[in-house]
């Protein structure tokens, strides 16, 4: 955020002054403030996103940048025949501006009580394996939510993204049967292995904020599972 600040004020800068050699020496600056920029979110997209996923990601990313790029430059071009070169520059300031404070959002949030923090204990994702009879074969996973007064609401606020979340990570069904103080979620994975990569490497930062939300929000105990073929 501060990086992309800078690079706005620099930026304002090389649109109000008009001498050379200010101008160059702020080029320099804005250039390297523009690395800063794009090594920032590099390094973000590193940390946050998975193996499995990272290098498909990371190739879209920069996929899209370098589009917005292309056509950044074309109405930059005509704002400034339109118009001028100053208010072209302005423009980019601006961008930049509401750009930084979005991105400051998400950060000061991931620090607050958007996201809980579990105690030593507790893991997000640990629900205990029981034996299967074929490791080859299809499983179900049954994982049961003891629901504290008042979960029910709390629940049903998370449910759809419960739903896309096991099935974007490898579920081929989900289903979930409300009652009167739990909630029994039911979803298939082709065999044992391919629902442990799930828990160990497929996992994303978001959905592990979600089961975060919902044992903190709606559960009276820590969710608890079974495992069995089907």
């Amino acid at each position: 955020m501060h990086r992309i600040m800078r690079l706005a004020t620099v930026l304002a800068a090389v649109a109000t002054v008009s001498n050379v050699v200010v101008v160059a020496v702020l080029m320099v600056v804005v250039g390297a403030a523009w690395v800063g920029v794009q090594s920032s979110w590099m390094m973000a997209a590193h940390d946050a996103l998975p193996t499995w996923i990272r290098a498909r990601v990371i190739a879209l990313m920069l996929l899209a940048f370098q589009g917005c790029q292309a056509a950044g430059s074309l109405v930059w071009g005509a704002l400034a025949d339109a118009f001028s070169l100053e208010i072209a520059f302005c423009c980019g300031v601006h961008g930049d501006g509401e750009r930084g404070h979005r991105r400051a959002c998400p950060w000061d949030r991931a620090g607050g009580d958007d996201y809980p923090t579990l105690d030593a204990a507790g893991t997000r994702t640990a629900i205990p394996l029981a034996p299967v009879v074929e490791e080859s074969a299809p499983v179900r996973v049954t994982v049961v939510y003891k629901l504290r007064p008042g979960g029910h609401a709390s629940l049903r606020t998370h449910q759809r993204d419960l739903a896309r979340a096991r099935r974007r990570l490898g579920a081929r069904s989900w289903t979930a049967e409300v009652g009167t103080d739990r909630v029994i979620e039911q979803f298939d994975y082709r065999d044992v292995s391919e629902y442990r990569r799930y828990l160990s490497t497929r996992l994303t930062d978001p959905e592990k904020y979600l089961l975060d939300n919902i044992w903190v929000a709606a559960c009276a105990e820590r969710p608890r599972s079974r495992i069995s073929n089907r």
